[in-house]
């Protein structure tokens, strides 16, 4: 198996991150070396490295090869399909698996196929949402003391609710329950029932805990919660990552964004 995560939170969303990891697996695999027969900074050279081991057969005997691509829609500098072509004709014994979102403007998954020039064999699996048990896998698998929270029937029911089975959503409740080293959960089990599912409900829930803490703290709550509002408009606009000149310089105009909205 060989495993590409395209990933922006882990920083392997790039073509020449995602090149580089699927080749150098794919040579590790086949038990070559890297030394003196291509650059490893230029994407190209891999691919065409990649592109030819795909079209191979797997010898008698082998075990067979799959790649698993994992989170195209992910992709910031290239576009799977166009900058990184996978073949459509692969060797025997090899495999592609290939995870995606849908996109904004897509009719359904089909469109993942046409964008990857894909035949009509290819197999298309939607997943559903998560259900309640897929809801206590996540939080057994986040370790102490969320392990402990995947026995309570009742949590992990309200999770399932509010997150209505999306896994960012998922994601980002257990994140906001198990807080950090350096920050408290802002929102304890008992206040999950007070909550209306879907991001709405999150993002309400965590605007009225920033409010709080910006009391606490003597700073101007309305001009701060503009500048937020300001961000999540930009983020929820954006087809890409943006840093965070990225978004001082798409709110030029309006000047309302400083350090404290950014975090910086």
């Amino acid at each position: 198996v060989v495993f590409v995560p395209v990933s922006i939170r882990f920083n392997t969303a790039q073509r020449i991150r995602v090149a580089m990891l699927l080749g150098a697996r794919l040579r590790y695999l086949a038990d070559r070396s890297l030394r003196g027969t291509i650059d490893s900074r230029d994407p190209d050279q891999w691919l065409a490295e990649i592109g030819q081991r795909l079209r191979e057969n797997r010898p008698s005997g082998v075990p067979p090869l799959v790649i698993v691509m994992d989170g195209l829609d992910e992709a910031t500098d290239w576009k799977a399909g166009e900058d990184l072509c996978l073949p459509a004709t692969l060797g025997a014994g090899v495999k592609i698996l290939a995870t995606a979102h849908t996109l904004a403007h897509d009719r359904g998954p089909g469109d993942w196929s046409e964008r990857l020039s894909w035949p009509d064999s290819t197999c298309l699996i939607e997943l559903p949402p998560l259900d309640s048990a897929g809801v206590a896998d996540v939080l057994r698998s986040m370790g102490d003391p969320l392990r402990e929270v995947a026995a309570d029937y009742d949590m992990v029911a309200e999770l399932a609710r509010l997150s209505e089975g999306d896994p960012l959503l998922v994601s980002l409740y257990v994140d906001a329950l198990r807080g950090s080293p350096n920050k408290a959960p802002f929102v304890g089990p008992a206040q999950l029932r007070t909550i209306p599912a879907g991001l709405d409900g999150f993002f309400d829930k965590w605007l009225r805990y920033q409010q709080k803490q910006w009391e606490q703290k003597g700073k101007p709550s309305l001009l701060l919660e503009a500048g937020v509002q300001t961000v999540l408009n930009l983020l929820a606009g954006a087809t890409g990552p943006l840093s965070s000149a990225d978004v001082v310089q798409l709110d030029r105009k309006s000047t309302r964004l400083n350090s404290s909205h950014l975090g910086i």
